[in-house]
């Protein structure tokens, strides 16, 4: 477990590699899009993923006749292409897929 010592530098440009400054700049690099699902097979389109970015997850939302569902997918999902995250043989068809991953882009 982290102290506030570990994000506070004992004075000006000592901050630590894992402190405060670094965590901020690590959460400014996370993205979230909200994308349609797609048929097996068929990427889905994911504007502005690069294969150098981390996905950190794949959240899949359906709600049939009134009763939702969720699924993970983080464990599948392939960043294929720019552009592009690949869930292989599963069908997201209807549902709504949140993608959320950081962006490496230097």
């Amino acid at each position: 477990m982290r102290s506030i010592e570990d994000f506070a530098p004992a004075k000006v440009g000592t901050e630590s590699p894992n402190g405060l400054h670094a965590i901020l700049q690590e959460l400014q690099s996370l993205k979230i899009s909200i994308v349609q699902g797609t048929e097996v097979g068929v990427p889905l389109a994911v504007p502005g993923i690069t294969a150098e970015d981390t996905l950190v997850g794949i959240l899949s939302i359906t709600v049939i006749e009134g009763e939702g569902s969720t699924n993970d997918y983080r464990s599948i999902a392939t960043i294929f292409a720019p552009g592009q995250v690949l869930l292989p043989d599963h069908v997201t068809t209807g549902g709504q897929i949140i993608v959320v991953w950081y962006d490496r882009t230097p």
